[in-house]
């Protein structure tokens, strides 16, 4: 020290300068380093979060959307337990994506996930960022740092960023959902189609998301159309699809599987709910309502239920159970609910092998045997009305199921008259104009009867109609001209031409002659002119009611 002329203190004040430059030197260099070292893998992290959002910004599925980005957090956050939850609009009400390796669909209301939210906000070891569609809450991304320190400023970018992408492209889906729903949607109700019905099924019972179908088929849907028009068919169709959907859990999808037919998914598995369910339904369409429409028939459904099971292979086999137990719901009588496996399914196969008429002609002698007690002429009458139908339906070369259905329209058109009072049936003078009125409601009483007949609706159009004007000036309805379904302008003609040459107790038999005069007198006002010219060219061939009777 002394030779170099240096103190002792001055030594060591340069030494501690030099250890401390040395060290302020390690210092920044470990401090520049670990900017690099940050720098790298904050590059490294914005370009792998680049390569995600890329990857997923063409996602239109929630779902897919969630999952793809779930698992590639691994290399973006490490030693971190990351969730997203996200509220979808379809029959869940939100999925949670983490460590599971699939989604966990959560059956609980929308308020839930929010309140879950906001309690998560008080947790000190959780990170949240918020996603977002249109300014409306969606969901959000949780993180949990699994180190003793807490997440890096990185991480919690990366998740606000993630939450900011996931937002925009719920946005997109959204978009892409009100267009896809267009192809999915049934355009006249609205409902979801047939298609979606199976994509969407699908895709759940694939992961074990189960439920139950509940059938429903508008009774006699065919003869509303042929009645009303098509137009009227539409309102209640649209009408029908309404009903079932308020009276549906919220939960539940509702689809139009057919022309007629809808079908309700619901995750609710008990026949007592279901089976209450479908009776709220019926109790909806008999009330009587403004919307409803307005038809002489009563509008019901035939409902069949079918529950989901382990030996049920596949949501089509259920599908087929459902249908199946609507199919016995309608062999019943129409407006029954059928519970999938209490039916015997081998009547199926023998339902099928009997003849709609066959089926009823018992009940349909009961009727007519009835009216034979209050009024023997409608009896006879009816059996005549029959027979001529045949023979003009034959000459006009209509096919053998439409000579069959006229043959059994005229057995059935005046089936009403069993409501009719007997004083005003056997009256013998002229008719007051309340008892005319009452008179002409045979028409709607015997389409009332007739309506609860299994499988024998198809007489309808014509029975209706049998009382009809060419002019426009009959009832029930004031049809005119070929408006009036062509099976009840050959009624019309048959029925008149009977009324005059048979007796009653208010007045004797025309003549073959009279009666053909009076049809070629009101060709065209009241009668289907070309239908007249053809009938009295066979009325030399039909024998004279006496004869008849006795050869029936």
């Amino acid at each position: 020290v002394a030779s170099t002329g240096f103190t002792s203190e001055q030594v060591l004040l340069f030494i501690s300068l030099i250890v401390t430059i040395w060290a302020v030197l390690g210092i920044l260099t470990t401090i520049k380093l670990a900017r690099n070292a940050e720098k790298e893998l904050s590059e490294k992290q914005f370009l792998w979060l680049q390569e995600i959002q890329e990857k997923t910004l063409s996602i239109f599925d929630a779902e897919e959307l969630c999952q793809k980005i779930i698992d590639a957090i691994p290399n973006l956050i490490k030693d971190a337990a990351v969730r997203i939850v996200v509220h979808t609009n379809d029959f869940d009400d939100y999925m949670r994506f983490g460590e599971e390796k699939q989604p966990v669909y959560a059956g609980k209301p929308f308020l839930q996930l929010q309140e879950e939210y906001q309690q998560l906000k008080e947790e000190k070891d959780i990170e949240l960022a918020p996603i977002y569609c249109e300014d409306k809450f969606q969901g959000y991304i949780s993180l949990c740092s699994l180190r003793k320190h807490k997440s890096s400023h990185l991480e919690l970018e990366c998740i606000q960023q993630l939450a900011a992408h996931i937002s925009v492209c719920m946005k997109n889906i959204q978009i892409y959902q009100t267009r896809y729903q267009m192809t999915v949607r049934d355009d006249l109700t609205g409902l979801y189609n047939r298609r979606y019905f199976k994509e969407y099924l699908e895709k759940r019972w694939d992961k074990g998301i189960r439920g139950s179908f509940v059938y429903f088929d508008i009774d006699n849907f065919k003869l509303f159309n042929e009645i009303y028009g098509e137009s009227l068919g539409d309102d209640i169709l649209k009408w029908c699809g309404k009903v079932i959907t308020e009276e549906a859990d919220e939960k539940d999808l509702v689809f139009r599987m057919g022309s007629n037919e809808y079908l309700v998914y619901t995750r609710e598995g008990k026949k007592q709910i279901l089976q209450e369910f479908a009776k709220a339904v019926q109790r909806r369409l008999a009330e009587e309502t403004e919307e409803k429409p307005k038809v002489l028939q009563q509008i019901t459904m035939s409902i069949g239920i079918a529950l989901s099971s382990e030996r049920v292979n596949g949501f089509n086999e259920l599908l087929k159970h459902a249908e199946r137990a609507s199919f016995f719901a309608k062999q019943k009588g129409k407006n029954c609910i059928e519970l999938y496996g209490e039916t015997d399914l081998s009547r199926e196969e023998q339902i099928k092998n009997i003849s709609a008429y066959e089926q009823v002609s018992s009940t349909v002698n009961a009727l007519t045997a009835a009216i034979n007690a209050k009024d023997s002429y409608t009896f006879g009458h009816s059996m005549h009305v029959s027979q001529y139908a045949v023979m003009l339906a034959r000459e006009l070369g209509l096919d053998s199921n439409e000579v069959r259905i006229v043959k059994e329209a005229g057995l059935l058109h005046d089936i009403g008259k069993i409501g009719i009072p007997e004083h005003i049936l056997q009256k013998q003078g002229r008719l007051t104009d309340e008892e005319y009125k009452i008179m002409k409601s045979h028409v709607t009483k015997s389409v009332e009867m007739i309506h609860f007949l299994p499988n024998m609706s198809y007489v309808i159009p014509a029975v209706i109609s049998h009382h009809e004007r060419y002019d426009g000036k009959g009832y029930p309805r004031g049809l005119a001209g070929e408006q009036i379904p062509l099976l009840g302008r050959i009624l019309a003609v048959c029925d008149c031409y009977d009324a005059m040459v048979s007796k009653r107790s208010y007045k004797e038999a025309f003549s073959k002659e009279y009666a053909t005069e009076e049809l070629i007198k009101n060709k065209g006002t009241q009668f289907d002119p070309d239908l007249v010219d053809i009938f009295v060219t066979l009325i030399p061939h039909i024998k004279n009611v006496e004869e008849t009777d006795k050869a029936g």
